[in-house]
């Protein structure tokens, strides 16, 4: 687990995170507008691709926070571990 790419990870799921939050509520401004215009009513989960939206929002999310935690957690590591051969 030492040479993990955490970084990269975690940049990866704020990416993925960023852009499925911008299509989710983006999607339903527009649904929402179109609603307005024929008198209905529309909700944020109406369809499968609004909830998987979602879904994937939630899930790079949390992938976000652990994999930044996991990077912290492995940089700390790395550099007592520089200290200790700065030491030996």
């Amino acid at each position: 687990m030492k040479k993990m790419p955490y970084g990269i990870l975690c940049g990866t799921c704020l990416i993925i995170a960023f852009y499925s939050a911008i299509a989710f509520f983006g999607v339903h401004f527009v649904l929402q507008a179109v609603a307005n215009q024929t008198s209905e009513t529309v909700s944020m989960f109406d369809s499968w691709w609004q909830i998987l939206l979602f879904i994937v929002f939630v899930i790079t999310s949390i992938g976000f926070v652990l994999f930044l935690i996991f990077y912290f957690l492995q940089k700390r590591k790395l550099r007592k571990e520089d200290k200790h051969e700065q030491v030996a």
